[in-house]
């Protein structure tokens, strides 16, 4: 890191360690980010990943980042076996919500 961008993040953050400096910009970027939606109807399989701070690689907490809709509950409960395996991973997490759920 250079002394520019030290005093640049100094400036933006206030004195603060290399750790908080990135958690704070991490936060910022996970509040503004918006989920990819897919398909129309009323039910929903909801899929949240791990958010990282590109410095530190840390988790920073985790963000809504698909949105699958179905007409049919058949298809929706197919597709979510379907994401069985990445959630066994610790890739994402999935839910299924929709009337009668």
């Amino acid at each position: 890191m250079t002394n520019q961008y030290q005093e640049h993040q100094d400036f933006e953050f206030g004195r603060a360690s290399e750790f908080q400096n990135c958690f704070a910009e991490a936060e910022q970027a996970m509040r503004d980010f918006k989920p990819l939606v897919m398909g129309e109807g009323p039910y929903e399989i909801r899929v949240e990943t791990p958010f990282y701070c590109k410095a530190t690689d840390a988790i920073v907490g985790s963000v809504l980042s698909v949105v699958n809709r179905f007409e049919d509950i058949t298809a929706a409960i197919d597709c979510l076996s379907k994401l069985d395996e990445m959630q066994e991973n610790g890739e994402c997490s999935a839910i299924l919500v929709g009337p009668g759920l």
